[in-house]
């Protein structure tokens, strides 16, 4: 297992991880930024980070299939978050502030997880890859 560097700022007063965790859906809610993000497991548990601002956007469905790759718009907190899975699906949240990049993973890998920070809206997020 391997941590990619995180983006976005350092505020928020909550960490979190999935490590250990295998995600079956991605639950957003956004604004001009990704103000939540739900993340359902397969166990049937839940882990919820961010505020309730902005409004439901959609849900990531991940039964299946897996992640290839993240990319992002980030300044002092996460812009935008945009999804590309195994299958070729894109799946976009969020809107166009902050600087643009991606997480890529190596070849024959994926990513199993995210971490980050947290407060009102989604500070910081990085990816979990193996």
């Amino acid at each position: 297992m391997s941590l990619s560097q995180k983006v976005g700022g350092s505020g928020g007063s909550t960490d979190f991880s999935t490590v250990g965790k295998v995600i079956d859906k991605i639950e957003v809610r956004a604004g001009h930024r990704i103000d939540k993000l739900v993340f359902y497991f397969t166990d049937g548990t839940l882990l919820a980070v961010g505020g309730n601002g902005g409004s439901y956007k959609g849900t990531l469905v991940l039964t299946g299939n897996s992640l290839k790759q993240v990319r992002y718009r980030a300044g002092t907190r996460i812009d935008q978050l945009t999804f590309v899975q195994d299958n070729g699906q894109t799946t976009c949240f969020g809107e166009n502030g902050g600087n643009a990049g991606e997480f890529v993973v190596p070849t024959k890998a994926h990513i199993v997880g995210f971490y980050g920070r947290y407060g009102a809206e989604v500070d910081s997020i990085g990816i979990i890859y193996e």
